[in-house]
């Protein structure tokens, strides 16, 4: 026993929904509500009301994909910062130590304390990650 009296056919949403089970479209069973371009939708079809929902859907997609090219941008950038962080450390200390062998003992107090500054940075930049057993 229905609750409820079906939607008279005149009275039915025009769009046409598609069906998996038959392979095929039928009308909307919803009752109409709203008059657009000369035809009756329900509120879920009418088409202000999809071309809200798409508008909504693709300003979604676009902060998405501007998150995602950031965080690509930054990737890549941590990547091409540490691939030349190691060779711009060696030529420092390559120059340092050439720096204390032509002055001798002068700037032996002095390159300890930028060696120790050079220690710290890359503790900063690279981290030590895991350890391969057996492997230091």
């Amino acid at each position: 026993m229905r609750s409820h009296k079906p939607v008279p056919l005149e009275e039915r949403c025009e769009n046409t929904v598609f069906d998996p089970r038959i392979l095929g479209g039928h009308r909307c069973y919803r009752r109409y509500k709203l008059k657009e371009n000369g035809k009756q939708w329900c509120k879920a079809h009418a088409p202000s009301t999809r071309n809200a929902k798409r508008q909504a859907q693709h300003e979604e997609w676009e902060q998405r994909q501007v998150v995602f090219l950031q965080q690509r941008a930054e990737k890549a950038e941590r990547e091409r910062r540490s691939d030349c962080y190691t060779d711009l450390l060696e030529a420092c200390r390559d120059g340092l130590g050439l720096l204390v062998t032509h002055l001798g003992d002068r700037l032996d107090g002095t390159y300890q304390a930028v060696r120790a500054i050079m220690e710290e940075a890359i503790a900063k930049a690279d981290p030590p990650g895991p350890t391969i057993r057996g492997k230091e």
